[in-house]
């Protein structure tokens, strides 16, 4: 049978909670963990058979000021390369 293997940042969000939250659970032994290729791989089965604690580190999204300095980089590299272009 096969197993699907999520990498931490996968992990973290099909569980809604931070990467450092897995974390500390590997480092625990509350999460089982395999290395692939050098870095943790968690089997699916082992995923949803473990629970956050309660008040276990939840993901931070990215608020909408650090969205809006992205976009403004991009869009001045944007105009940028277009000066450069004409």
């Amino acid at each position: 049978m096969k197993q699907r293997l999520f990498n931490i940042t996968q992990a973290a969000r099909h569980k809604g909670v931070s990467r450092q939250a897995l974390y500390d659970a590997i480092e625990a032994g509350r999460l089982k963990a395999i290395e692939v290729l050098g870095k943790p791989a968690i089997r699916e089965s082992d995923l949803e058979a473990w629970q956050p604690q309660p008040g276990q580190k939840k993901g931070q999204p990215r608020s909408k000021a650090v969205k809006v300095r992205i976009s403004a980089a991009v869009k001045a590299s944007w105009a940028k390369r277009k000066l450069e272009e004409k």
